[in-house]
């Protein structure tokens, strides 16, 4: 979880009384000005350095702890950005931004419940800004808390409407819940407020796959791998567009896919069959031949690959013993089959 808090670093009127104090203070602020530039231009170890001296000048700033975490964050050392937050807030149990991106720390070790005392903390010290909510929304939803993080989202709606993450982030506990339609509905107001999410779209497609909705879950997936084209490599994508492919073969034989987890059904009037896929080596259909016999017992079926989508075979049709250049048994699906011309 990567928190967006602006830096705020608090500027101290400089004396015009020529004192030593006014000068430690405009040489600390000086070098800490220094420090924000650097980090802007993404020099984050001479960024350090500089704020390395503000510190040294003006050892009690929380604020420039804080700026330094920012900078060896950037350096992914996240270990020593913690220990500067923890130092900001030492001086300033209260410092919000420390509080903030110190969770956001946390929360990349998976150390939630930690990152939600942080945000908690945040939230007292400013009730009214939806950032910490968001976060800690966030922070439950990894954690496993769907319930939590809809209280949150819910508060971050009344304080910022316009936030383009909470309809994602809500869709993400509405599907843990299992309340698939909602979560569907929420995927889609994310998607319309921001048309470039990825996020958004591949979200759609995992809800659909819940919803039964093979053929519109392989458009969604599609459609997410034209704003993330990586997307379009994925095991992910290539078990939906399967899906897709089965579920209209079972389609034309009065069944339908039902898809949870790793295992796969036929669901059927009588209820589910067992159902198993066969890989596709080169269009050909690699199978364990140990599974297809326990199919077999069980009165299962097999998917097939032919001509660019699948075929569904009833097991107890199967004959091992007789192959044809188009179809292998091999002991692991993991085995490459013959040749086709052996």
């Amino acid at each position: 979880m990567r928190t967006c808090f602006p830096l705020c670093v608090t500027v101290v009127a400089a004396s015009l009384c020529g004192c030593p104090e006014a000068s430690v203070t405009s040489e600390a602020e000086t070098l800490a000005a220094r420090g924000r530039i650097l980090i802007g231009r993404g020099e984050f170890d001479d960024a350090v350095a500089a704020l390395d001296a503000a510190i040294a000048a003006s050892p009690e700033d929380a604020d420039l702890y804080a700026e330094r975490a920012l900078a060896k964050e950037r350096l992914g050392d996240d270990a020593a950005a913690e220990a500067d937050y923890t130092q900001a807030l030492k001086i300033d149990p209260r410092h919000f931004r420390s509080l903030n991106d110190r969770a956001a720390v946390r929360a990349r070790a998976g150390r939630f419940a930690e990152a939600i005392e942080d945000l908690s903390a945040a939230i007292e010290v400013q009730p009214t800004a939806a950032l910490p909510y968001a976060n800690r929304a966030q922070a439950a939803i990894d954690s496993g808390d769907a319930e939590a993080a809809l209280a949150d989202l819910a508060a971050v709606q009344r304080i910022d409407p316009r936030d383009p993450l909470t309809p994602l982030r809500r869709g993400d506990a509405l599907l843990m819940l299992e309340r698939y339609e909602d979560a569907l509905r929420a995927y889609d107001t994310a998607a319309q407020r921001d048309p470039q999410s990825a996020a958004a779209v591949r979200q759609q497609a995992r809800t659909l796959v819940k919803l039964g909705r093979f053929a519109d879950a392989a458009e969604a997936m599609a459609a997410a791998a034209t704003l993330e084209p990586a997307l379009a490599e994925t095991d992910e994508a290539e078990d939906i567009a399967t899906m897709r492919r089965v579920d209209a073969a079972l389609r034309d034989r009065g069944m339908r896919l039902r898809a949870d987890s790793g295992d796969w059904a036929a669901e059927t009037g009588n209820g589910p069959r067992p159902l198993v896929v066969a890989a596709d080596f080169d269009g050909r259909a690699v199978v364990d031949a140990e599974e297809v016999a326990l199919l077999k017992a069980d009165g299962g079926l097999l998917a097939v690959p032919s001509d660019g989508g699948y075929r569904v075979i009833r097991s107890t049709d199967i004959d091992l013993d007789s192959l044809t250049p188009a179809s292998f048994y091999v002991a692991s699906p993991a085995e490459t089959p013959p040749p086709l011309d052996e």
